[in-house]
């Protein structure tokens, strides 16, 4: 199985095989699950995530998929009170907007977005740092995700996997530890 990890939840994942939601366990072998770089949230059911491909990083909104190596792509993030409103357009086309509650948090005696638990923040402001495309784009004899490589941003497609070699997965703890640092470094980067 080809997984990618649930933005805010650890226990549960994407299997890119099926495109459903399954609950991981830390007894599952690492021979039956290979954890790809991307994140994804299931947001009002509709499975909206990341995925690094060869062609670079791979937007994708339940089964349409948008590469994001160049533009002319935007997300934009609207809010009122309670809620914030998510659009992703390309070529001047909207494909996603999204209404959902705001996750907010006391910041300094002020009421903020809680920007690190909100996929939806931390998308925008990494898709704004070049480096972002460098990590979420597949070297020569990495495993690919899922082999979006032909699409060439093609709209309607679904997701299908590809091969991988197995001994990639095999210090897999590490893989998943470095991926993180290397997000929060991200992420302090963008801030």
């Amino acid at each position: 199985m080809n997984i990618i990890r649930n933005f805010r939840d650890e226990s549960i994942g994407l299997d890119l095989d099926s495109l459903t939601e399954i609950k991981l366990y830390k007894s599952m072998s690492r021979t039956t699950i290979h954890y790809c770089r991307g994140f994804y949230i299931n947001c009002q059911g509709n499975l909206v995530g990341v995925v690094a491909t060869p062609g670079g990083p791979a937007f994708f909104y339940n089964l349409d998929i948008y590469f994001l190596r160049e533009r002319p792509f935007r997300f934009t993030l609207e809010s009122d009170q309670f809620n914030n409103t998510v659009h992703f357009s390309q070529d001047g086309r909207q494909k996603m907007q999204i209404t959902y509650m705001r996750e907010i948090s006391l910041q300094e005696g002020d009421w903020a977005d809680d920007e690190l638990h909100d996929f939806f923040h931390w998308l925008i402001k990494a898709v704004n740092n070049r480096k972002f495309y460098g990590f979420y784009t597949l070297n020569k004899g990495q495993p690919l995700a899922c082999s979006l490589a032909d699409r060439d941003g093609r709209e309607g497609a679904s997701m299908s996997t590809a091969e991988y070699n197995s001994q990639d997965s095999v210090d897999l703890d590490n893989a998943i530890r470095r991926a993180d640092e290397i997000l929060d470094n991200l992420d302090e980067a963008t801030n």
